[in-house]
């Protein structure tokens, strides 16, 4: 509670009709001397993030958005403007649409950035153990995906059989390198 600043916490203010010559009720606080009422502005900041794959393999999407790559195209200003003569249609697209679900009505912008990271994919066939194999390397640090591969604890996400493969067993890792040909 907070003392009343129109009678200063006296309960009783002069009176305007009779020319200051009596007092009466203060009616901000009815003659109880404190308020019960303030006034508070909260600001809440929000980060709003939305990303869009464009995928043309059987990778899954949410394995390529988390792969390091390099930038392709990076805009950082009060509001962006949307793409139009990116190489790719679906960017274009996507930008449009990305920056159209970013207007709300009760938010101010004070920044936004647009980004576009290049992540590449390489589709890699292989046999092991006379089972013909397909996994994708993909992003800077060579992560594989291997759906087909026969002990997914151990080939599900871990780096390419030719940098390093200290998750798995040393004879696994001689087969891979000695099988496994990139198209």
């Amino acid at each position: 509670m907070e003392r009343c600043s129109r009678c200063s916490g006296r309960g009783e203010i002069s009176c305007s009709s009779c020319g200051s010559s009596g007092r009466r009720t203060c009616t901000s606080c009815n003659g109880h001397l404190q308020l019960l009422w303030f006034q508070k502005l909260i600001i809440s900041w929000r980060n709003n993030r939305a990303e869009h794959v464009v995928e043309k393999t059987s990778l899954p999407p949410e394995m390529v958005a988390h792969a390091s790559g390099s930038i392709g195209f990076e805009d950082l200003q009060q509001q962006v403007l949307p793409l139009q003569r990116f190489p790719e249609p679906e960017i274009n697209s996507a930008s449009q649409r990305l920056l159209v679900e970013h207007k709300f009505p009760d938010r101010r912008i004070l920044m936004q950035r647009h980004k576009i990271r290049i992540i590449a994919v390489t589709k890699c066939s292989c046999k092991y153990k006379n089972k013909d194999m397909t996994y994708y390397v993909f992003g800077l640090d060579n992560d594989v995906h291997a759906p087909d591969y026969p002990q997914q604890s151990c080939f599900g996400f871990i780096n390419c059989p030719k940098c390093s493969l200290d998750c798995c067993p040393e004879e696994i890792r001689e087969d891979l390198r000695e099988e496994c040909s990139i198209l």
